[in-house]
């Protein structure tokens, strides 16, 4: 066993603890938001100008309430925390999050992507709808994500955020979702085989997978009130937690870069990302401790 396999990850004994707390607030947060997608404001213009059709946002609710574990929220919440932030400023962010993350997994369940007929044990969304609408959904819920981060009207709460920070938060958001970010890693990600070399499997994974879990901590941290040097720390965090989940996802599946360096390699690589992403958060003391745990939660997958 190699040193890096040997380095003690401390036992989570409350890891649910930040999870919990995303499902608590996260999900009736979620159902308020979509609620109000459809109600007009004097700025749509004339009677009409504004209309949700009811399949499109039920599809829009299947994708987004389905089950799931709600960890990028939390690590938005847990990032608002660790900084000295409140849930009520971080909430419309931590919704933002996983109303993208819904839509990647439906994109990403099309036929001409992945193909896949199951998400989570249920039909995936352009089975229990169809094509189009799923994907019009995903595009939908991209957008109106980016509103909420931008707006926040629909929850916002007893702490209102300043406009320079939610711009600020809104285009980190877009920029790591984009053409440059999560988008373009999905794009270059269809072409994997054989020949892809383990450097641009590593570019991949940074973009398609762990630039939304980056984004998620450096938004909280945002939204929270942390200052640029927190913001940049914390964005470290989640760069290195982003990587060491596709990572892990590499074990339990058996591909990505496993075939190139071996399974052993990938899961000393995942853990010591995991032990120095943990070691970041030592400036943030306890308040900091749920964002670790959740850190720890992802590595033990393979443990």
């Amino acid at each position: 066993m190699s040193p890096a396999t040997q380095r003690k990850i401390e036992p989570v004994e409350r890891r649910g603890d930040l999870l919990a707390l995303a499902r608590k607030h996260v999900e009736p947060a979620l159902e308020r938001a979509l609620d109000r997608i459809g109600e007009a404001l004097a700025s749509d213009g004339p009677p009409g100008s504004h209309v949700v059709p009811e399949r499109l946002l039920e599809a829009m609710r299947y994708a987004v309430l389905s089950p799931g574990k709600r960890a990028r929220p939390a690590l938005v919440l847990g990032a608002a925390k660790a900084v000295g932030g409140r849930i009520d400023a971080a909430l419309p962010a931590a919704c933002a999050v996983e109303m993208i993350h819904a839509y990647s997994l439906v994109h990403d369940d099309l036929p001409a992507l992945d193909d896949d007929d199951l998400r989570r044990g249920l039909p995936a969304c352009h089975r229990r709808f169809d094509e189009a609408t799923a994907l019009l959904a995903g595009d939908a819920l991209l957008t109106e994500a980016l509103a909420l981060v931008a707006d926040e009207r629909p929850l916002r709460g007893k702490e209102k955020l300043a406009p320079a920070r939610r711009a600020r938060a809104t285009a980190e958001l877009a920029r790591a979702v984009g053409a440059g970010g999560m988008v373009g890693g999905q794009l270059d990600d269809i072409d994997v085989d054989a020949s892809t070399s383990l450097e641009m499997l590593r570019t991949i994974h940074r973009r398609k997978t762990g630039r939304l879990i980056q984004v998620s901590v450096a938004i909280g941290a945002i939204v929270g009130g942390g200052t640029k040097a927190e913001v940049d720390t914390l964005r470290r965090f989640g760069a290195d937690i982003g990587l060491a989940f596709q990572l892990v996802d590499d074990l339990l599946d058996g591909d990505g870069v496993v075939p190139h360096v071996g399974a052993e390699t990938a899961r000393d690589e995942a853990i010591a990302l995991t032990s120095d992403a943990i070691a970041r958060l030592e400036r943030f003391g306890a308040r900091a401790k749920p964002l670790g745990d959740v850190a720890n939660a992802m590595a033990e997958r393979v443990r």
